[in-house]
């Protein structure tokens, strides 16, 4: 997604832009849809402009015990400064500042967007919280049915362990 540096000068409020994930870097996000959506504001400030707003996407996360894709819908806030000067992080505000070249005629957002994406994953994402995870004899997906595999007993270095009570 590009913006025009003159539309960013100038300012905007509500603006909605569709994004294809065609355009999108390669994150190994999967995505449900074939659009993100985004709504979009920029307000001039004393150290820059405000960009805020909401990032509208439906990644699927594959469930960490059953390996099944899961569609999730995700409303992400968005809030940046874009500024002349060559800093990275304002510290104050909890602001990322990105910086904004005049010399060039568009900011291209889509790495920006990505990344929101795909930090948004959960570390360990399941398809429900009570998930029964894979038959690890059979690899059957025990949520869509229970098979009769019987787990074999192993001795460990840790049986010792059971007597102590």
């Amino acid at each position: 997604m590009k913006l025009k540096i003159s539309e960013i000068h100038s300012g905007f409020q509500g603006k909605f832009f569709d994004i294809s994930i065609d355009e999108l870097p390669k994150r190994g996000t999967v995505f449900n849809d074939e659009i993100v959506r985004c709504e979009l504001s920029v307000k001039k400030e004393p150290e820059g402009y405000k960009m805020t707003g909401i990032l509208k996407s439906r990644p699927s996360y594959e469930c960490v015990r059953c390996l099944d894709l899961n569609p999730v819908d995700l409303k992400l806030p968005i809030q940046f400064m874009l500024s002349n000067e060559n800093r990275t992080f304002n510290e104050e505000n909890n602001v990322e500042i990105i910086y904004l070249n005049d010399s060039k005629e568009y900011l291209d957002l889509d790495t920006m967007i990505a990344d929101l994406i795909e930090l948004a994953k959960p570390i360990k994402p399941l398809c429900k919280t009570n998930c029964k995870g894979l038959c690890s004899v059979c690899g059957m997906n025990k949520n869509n049915r229970s098979c009769s595999c019987k787990l074999k007993e192993e001795n460990t270095v840790w049986d010792k362990l059971k007597d102590f009570k």
